[in-house]
């Protein structure tokens, strides 16, 4: 049976359904994972995409395709109990974390700095509110020793409420404890304090405030940028690891809290699409400088492409240096929505097939900046009270991802050709739905073939960018070929949806 779309169009994704168990079944067959979404082995996953490199990860190694290349990871079985393979540079007794959840969704993966309404963040779904204003130094100590919590205290209740995990960003001196500076280069904030006891008095306090109930945050992003590509950090590096991220690491840990390194920036920020876009020589130099490495739980990065996470994956996580993962706690700010998407889904792409996320649920994210604001290139335009494009398209990501564990799902074919970064991506979400992305290059027919089921979906959808859905009946029985129709330009990536 034919399904045709009433209204004329010259282009066409062909979806052949061939003859298949339960949905369930499908899933642990060609995921390689049960239906409570937990995965195989990171080995098995990624030998996996090798071997299909049609079925959109064929990128899901380390960029050249080869998943032999990609170094095992040393640390898997640490990683699963938040572990360190040194003890972070202190006794390895004194510093052990709750467990690590193992379900990953997409709300793991996706949040944005300063938040979203609630009302907004219904439709993306962003798991993460980072570096709130209600939770900054100079907020909570406006002056020496006085300290005021309500203002975030009432925040990250509000948030917990809602589902949303907080990401304070121990970062920016207070007037009060400024030192000696360029006044006119308006920067005073971001040089360490006249005394060096005023910060790690206030970092103790706050830590040891939030990591308690009701609050009971864990992870603390220490400083912002501080890289030479950044405008946060004016000495040199060897100064800030010394003077500003060491001691705040150190006591960060002896509460029994995670630490996020301050955001290495890329030196084309804004353009994670581009060829050379972090400096990793200087990155990995810093944290080489007096053990930060060791202080360190989560690397995080800005605005850099997928094969800078590939890079350090390599450098920092299989080697078991870094057993946090890695995070970009700011991307975006950018106004091609089609672009961003495509980056996400990427990513997310990456992360399950060759990350080992499995082992740990916070393992990835990516953070949008901004959540809200006056500017297109934000989520949420506050004076138009509406999603701006890209928030759009982010929320038909969430619609077609959000709500039950991801894993990658491989059972499928395109003949659109797979560059690196993947254009086809498949996924499994929890145990009743498969979603096939598309980031389609031109304005060719093009085919999908799902392969393996053995009972028909209850629902096929067409979504494209902007949420526009196109519903279309199961087949009877049997072989059974659906077209459906293609997105028009402009509107890329797009979601085929097969529910149960």
């Amino acid at each position: 049976m034919q399904l045709l779309r009433r209204s004329p169009s010259v282009r066409f994704v062909n979806l052949m359904v061939a003859g298949i168990a339960s949905a369930s079944a499908l899933l642990a067959t060609a995921v390689g994972c049960g239906s409570s979404g937990e995965s195989g082995s990171d080995a098995g996953m990624g030998s996996d995409a090798a071997a299909q490199p049609e079925s959109g990860v064929q990128d899901a190694s380390n960029g050249d395709g080869d998943a032999a290349a990609l170094p095992s990871d040393a640390n898997a079985g640490a990683d699963a109990h938040g572990g360190r393979p040194d003890g972070g540079g202190q006794d390895a007794a004194a510093w052990s974390p709750p467990p690590l959840a193992r379900g990953v969704t997409l709300s793991n993966f996706t949040g944005a700095v300063y938040g979203v309404e609630t009302k907004y963040n219904s439709l993306l779904g962003m798991g993460w509110n980072r570096a709130p204003q209600q939770l900054t130094w100079s907020q909570v100590e406006p002056s020496k020793g006085t300290y005021d919590w309500k203002a975030g205290d009432d925040l990250v209740t509000a948030n917990h409420a809602n589902g949303v995990e907080v990401l304070p960003l121990l970062a920016g001196v207070p007037g009060w404890a400024q030192s000696a500076c360029d006044a006119g280069a308006g920067n005073c904030g971001w040089y360490p304090p006249a005394n060096p006891s005023d910060w790690t008095d206030f970092v103790t306090a706050f830590v040891s405030h939030y990591v308690a109930p009701p609050f009971d945050l864990r992870y603390f992003e220490i400083w912002n940028e501080p890289g030479q590509y950044g405008n946060f950090w004016p000495l040199d590096y060897q100064s800030f690891v010394d003077d500003i991220f060491n001691p705040a690491a150190q006591i960060v840990r002896q509460h029994g809290g995670l630490v996020v390194f301050g955001g290495y920036p890329c030196d084309e920020c804004g353009q994670p699409w581009t060829v050379d876009a972090m400096d990793a020589f200087s990155f990995d130099t810093m944290l080489s400088y007096h053990g930060a490495w060791q202080n360190t739980d989560v690397l995080n990065i800005h605005y850099d492409p997928l094969k800078d996470w590939k890079s350090l994956y390599g450098t920092w996580v299989a080697t078991g240096k870094i057993t946090g993962g890695i995070w970009q706690t700011e991307v975006g700010w950018d106004d091609n929505p089609s672009r961003y998407t495509a980056f996400y889904l990427q990513s997310l792409t990456w992360a399950l097939s060759a990350g080992n996320w499995a082992q740990n649920a916070q393992r990835y994210k990516l953070m949008w900046y901004a959540g809200e604001g006056p500017d297109p290139k934000d989520l949420v335009d506050v004076g138009a009270g509406a999603l701006t494009p890209t928030g759009v398209q982010l929320s038909t990501m969430n619609s077609a991802l959000g709500g039950g564990e991801l894993s990658v799902f491989t059972a499928f074919d395109s003949d659109i050709q797979n560059p690196a970064p993947p254009a086809s991506m498949g996924f499994a979400v929890g145990s009743k739905r498969i979603v096939v992305a598309q980031i389609v290059p031109d304005t060719n027919a093009h085919q999908i073939a799902i392969h393996g089921l053995t009972s028909q979906p209850t629902k096929v959808t067409y979504v494209d960018a902007n949420g526009k859905s196109e519903p279309f009946l199961p087949a009877a029985s049997g072989s059974t070929d659906l077209t459906v129709t293609q997105l028009q330009p402009g509107q890329i990536p797009a979601y085929l949806i097969l529910d149960w």
